[in-house]
């Protein structure tokens, strides 16, 4: 696997810890990310064989990624300098600037990550918010090392 995303954190979190950790314990933060320009591409899959096919196509495209790579939904994103293009399966896109509950996870598979998207849905009710958009998953490290994602959930004080 190339290194081809160069890591660059939202925000300095800590470990998300143990599954059983009670909300209030969580080290979650909430924190607002600048709006971005992204280059996207829709996948089947959260997997190395999907990374590779997005990583390979960015760099066939000559695009310099100025960001970690992301996950939402089923797209691959990574953040560009304003003025880039790109031509299909990639696609240019603006992300707003978002009030998100963040924290940094390390985990040994993509279902352990899961478990803590969870975990911080779970965070954000006990802590007066409520999420407004699907999560995006940074990833800072992915196979075949160790899983180490920051998930963001976009939010807005519950009513």
């Amino acid at each position: 696997m190339r290194t081809l995303i160069p890591i660059l954190a939202v925000a300095a979190l800590a470990g998300c810890g143990s599954i059983e950790t009670d909300p209030a314990d969580f080290p979650a933060t909430v924190v607002t990310v600048p709006a971005r320009t992204v280059v996207a591409m829709r996948i089947e899959s959260l997997d190395e064989p999907g990374i590779d096919r997005f990583a390979d196509e960015v760099e066939k495209q000559g695009i310099t990624p100025a960001g970690d790579l992301m996950a939402r939904g089923a797209d691959l994103l990574v953040p560009v300098a304003d003025g880039t293009e790109a031509e299909p399966p990639l696609a240019i896109t603006d992300m707003n600037a978002m009030r998100v509950a963040a924290v940094e996870c390390q985990a040994d598979s993509l279902e352990a990550v899961e478990r803590q998207v969870d975990r911080l849905y779970d965070w954000i009710a006990a802590s007066g918010y409520r999420p407004v958009e699907p999560p995006i998953r940074v990833l800072l490290a992915y196979p075949p090392a160790q899983w180490r994602v920051e998930i963001l959930i976009p939010v807005a004080t519950a009513r």
